[in-house]
């Protein structure tokens, strides 16, 4: 087993720039794409290269995953889900026979099965470790760039297994076809790390298998998030989903504002920080201690990020006159991030 502390050192030298915030809020066509949540990869002893006991790392994976796919559902927004499948007689070197067709180590694990009938996922079944080839049909198209075009995606969002190997390499490839105009209007690669996972395979494991090469999760999982940022991906440490665009906002802010007869320089404050950053400032305190401009800042800035659906100007309202920094302790209680 290779120590925290080596990790650790490992991980210095290989430093980046992950914990960056995807927040998702419909103005973006957004697309989900799943690698290899399947049985055979991630459910406790369904195959040779399943675990062999319950995995944090998999198990949080699994969770993202479908609290993931079950708002692209609600919102219809659209899902492609990779479902690695074999058949025996043409195996996969140089990784023992897995996900064989028949077996049901290749079908989706038991919390998203029911992808298979949702009208917003696309599933593609593939023999290979790259997902993007794998999408190659018999009269040369691709289903996954066939996807993308017809739901003029410009960003995926991409969780699954392996980070190092399956997500990686599809990564990789859909950044490079990116770079080279084959998959429009794609813009973005995006990885949630959370939504990924990798297997373990301890060095002193992998001395009593013949040919086995150790494979430790944590370092292996960092290096493939490392390799995919360096390729050109984003990675996300950190999501949130909005439920109005930004032009929705700005709407509801504006009716809340005028509601509560707040002045017309207040509002001209209004129109022209709604162009800029967010404000970085951490804590608001009540109204009784804010002028307008600070008042406006604080709503536009907590607003943005993490507004809910079915909020009225009513409710803004209440923001206005009430705490801000209780309003954004419960709204950070009850978000989705």
């Amino acid at each position: 087993m290779v120590s925290p502390q080596i990790i650790d050192m490992l991980k210095d030298e290989l430093p980046f720039d992950g914990d960056e915030e995807l927040v998702l809020s419909g103005e973006l066509k957004v697309g989900l794409v799943l690698v290899d949540i399947v049985n055979g990869f991630c459910t406790v002893g369904a195959g040779n290269l399943a675990p062999t006991e319950p995995n944090k790392q998999i198990s949080l994976m699994i969770e993202e995953s479908v609290k993931l796919a079950k708002v692209f559902s609600e919102r219809n927004w659209p899902i492609f889900a990779f479902l690695d499948t074999h058949y025996p007689d043409k195996p996969e070197s140089p990784y023992p026979p897995h996900c064989i067709i028949g077996s049901g180590e290749e079908n989706l694990v038991p919390a998203l099965e029911w992808l298979e009938k949702d009208p917003n996922a696309t599933c593609k079944r593939k023999d290979c470790i790259n997902g993007l080839i794998g999408s190659i049909n018999e009269d040369g198209s691709n289903t996954f760039i066939n996807w993308v075009e017809a739901k003029k995606i410009q960003l995926i969002l991409v969780v699954g297994i392996c980070t190092d190997i399956c997500v990686l390499d599809f990564v990789s490839t859909a950044v490079s076809a990116r770079n080279h105009g084959l998959v429009h209007p794609l813009e973005e690669v995006v990885v949630y790390s959370q939504g990924c996972a990798t297997y373990d395979l301890p060095v002193h494991v992998a001395r009593t298998m013949k040919g086995a090469v150790a494979h430790p999760q944590e370092l292996m999982h960092h290096i493939g998030l490392y390799i995919a940022k360096g390729r050109g991906a984003r990675i996300a440490w950190r999501k949130t989903i909005m439920n109005l665009s930004s032009r929705e906002i700005y709407v509801e802010i504006q009716k809340a504002i005028c509601s509560l007869g707040m002045s017309a320089p207040a509002r001209i404050v209004m129109r022209v920080s709604m162009r800029t950053a967010p404000s970085k400032r951490k804590g608001l305190g009540p109204r009784s201690v804010m002028n307008d401009i600070q008042l406006v800042k604080g709503i536009q800035s907590i607003a943005r990020i993490n507004i809910k659906a079915g909020q009225t100007p009513t409710v803004l309202a209440t923001v206005v006159s009430g705490n801000l920094v209780t309003y954004y302790r419960e709204l950070r209680k009850t978000s989705f991030t």
